[in-house]
Parts: C-alpha cells; structure tokens; sequence
C-alpha cells in the first residue's frame, strides 16, 4: 500500500501535469493587427487564418485594422499604401463595430480581404446597411475608431515593425507572430491544441 506521502505526491504531479495540459488546451485568443490594403495582412486573413479557423472554430479572433498608419497634423490619418487603405481601415472599423466577434467578423474581414476596396460588397454581404457603414467611414465616429485603433495598435505591439502582426492571449511576442504569421496552424498544434486529432498529423507538428 502507497503511504500518505506517496499519495499526496502522486496528487501534486497530477494535478500539475493536469495544469499543463489545461493551459496547452485552453482556446487561444488572437489579436491581429492589420491594414486593409496590405498584401501581407490579405495572404495572412484569407489562407492562414482562415484556415485555422476551420481547423479550430473556437479560436478567439480580435481584428484591429491600422497598422503602420499614424495620425498626421491635419487630424486625418496618413497610411502605408495611401489615402485607400485609410478609407479602407476606417470601413472595417465601422463594419466590426456593428458586428457580432467571432465568425460574423470574420466572415467581414476574410471578404475584404478577398476583395480589396470592394467595400459595399462586404458590407452588404455582412448583413449590415452600406448607407449606415459609409456615413460612419465619413463622420467623426470612424475617425474615433481609427484613432482608438491607433492607440491600441502602438500600445499592444513594437510599432508595428511588420504587419499584420498577431499577439496570443493579449500578449505580443516578435517571434511568436512571426511563427504564427509562417505557419499559424502548426502554431496552435505546438502551443494550444496538442491534443487535437488534426494536430496529430505529420504535416502539423511544427518544425517538421
């Protein structure tokens, strides 16, 4: 028979290695940070991420949409691939602002993506009023959305120095986005969801 000691060790490991594998299971949260026009946040949304999502539905997708913009002296925005991408960021914010987090967002920024300045598509494609979202892109209530984007977006990560830039449960890490700008499945399978059958598969253990 095990002695007291013996059990009560036995019950510390488990419960460690049971803390381990919770932590490792836990659904992530992602924050991604992007521009509208910016052919890496396009590749990034419409094949990585997206494929992800149909891998792992229950990921946690936050879409911040500013990049490398800043605010310029006449109280408007100047963007990495123009005057556009601005209006662009500014049509997502309002979009996102109206709808659901989680697939409906999604659903939103993967067609945007998909299909760069065709804005009302999207929108209407959404389920949302194009009229409604184009007056918001005009008015001070999209500004404020780009600026709060702004504030969150040079907060939350080192500028950024890529975009898009992907931070996991609220933290951004340099190398962590750029393993998971690489190959963001393999990164979920080694970090997150070791125990999903999906990950089980040569083809996503990470490094292989």
């Amino acid at each position: 028979m095990k002695s007291v000691l013996e059990t009560s060790f036995l019950v510390t490991l488990w419960n460690v290695v049971l803390s381990i594998v919770q932590a490792q299971e836990s659904p992530a949260h992602l924050t991604v940070y992007y521009e509208a026009l910016c052919p890496d946040s396009r590749y990034f949304v419409t094949r990585p991420l997206h494929n992800a999502l149909q891998t792992f539905p229950e990921l946690n997708v936050k879409y911040v949409p500013f990049g490398k913009a800043s605010s310029n002296s006449y109280g408007g925005f100047d963007c990495q691939h123009g005057p556009e991408e601005c209006r662009g960021n500014i049509v997502h914010g309002c979009a996102l602002a109206r709808l659901e987090p989680g697939k409906a967002q999604h659903d939103f920024v993967y067609c945007g993506m998909l299909y760069p300045k065709q804005y009302e598509r999207c929108v209407v494609k959404s389920g949302l009023s194009w009229v409604d979202v184009e007056a918001c892109s005009q008015s001070p209530e999209g500004s404020n959305y780009h600026r709060n984007f702004e504030v969150i977006t040079k907060g939350e990560t080192d500028g950024p120095t890529f975009v898009p830039s992907i931070a996991f449960n609220n933290v951004f890490d340099k190398s962590k986005s750029t393993e998971a700008f690489n190959d963001l499945e393999s990164y979920l399978c080694a970090n997150h969801y070791s125990g999903h059958p999906k990950c089980a598969q040569q083809s996503f253990i990470f490094g292989k």
